[in-house]
């Protein structure tokens, strides 16, 4: 069963040699569970989920402004939050999804420059958002085979649907 970790227990093994983007990184092909990469779009899941099952959406070219993306690659990435949003809610049934674009305006532990959109399954519970978007409750960590099931679940029901984003309403 995935686990709740605390900060300091993710900010340790986030710890770098050098400063670099990490979500340029993983968007390049290094996120080890990734869902979609298309249209210049990377989907991926996060490997610090502050809820099991978050999905990250960037677009693969480094972009730290609004200004600086252009319309068909935020179109690609709001439907990919769609989509993401509506196979969070069939997989795990939570209280709520929040899709939200976070980022840093400089390179910390836990966050980055990099434009990208956070997609989180909320469970149900008395959640403010700053509570949802913060790591001081801590995040979710799981073993390698549950790491292995939950996107192996997430690529067959990423892969399932459709265009035009048929995953089964929620139950």
């Amino acid at each position: 069963m995935p686990h709740l970790i605390t900060r300091e227990q993710a900010l340790a093994s986030l710890a770098r040699a050098e400063p670099a983007c990490f979500i340029c990184e993983l968007a390049a092909g290094g996120a080890p569970y990734p869902l979609a990469d298309e249209n210049g779009v990377a989907v991926f899941l996060s490997q610090y989920p502050r809820f099991w099952g978050q999905i990250i959406i960037a677009p693969t070219a480094h972009c730290e402004f609004f200004t600086e993306l252009n319309p068909e690659t935020w179109l690609t990435m709001s439907a990919a939050a769609l989509k993401a949003a509506r196979l969070l809610e069939h997989r795990f049934a939570p209280a709520r999804c929040y899709i939200a674009s976070l980022g840093s305006p400089r390179l910390l532990p836990m966050s980055c420059p990099h434009l990208h959109l956070n997609v989180l399954p909320v469970p149900a519970g008395e959640w403010k958002p700053c509570d949802v978007f913060t790591w001081k409750h801590g995040l979710y960590d799981g073993t390698p085979e549950e790491w292995q099931g939950c996107w192996r679940q997430m690529q067959t029901d990423w892969e399932a649907s459709d265009e035009s984003f048929g995953i089964p309403a929620r139950r």
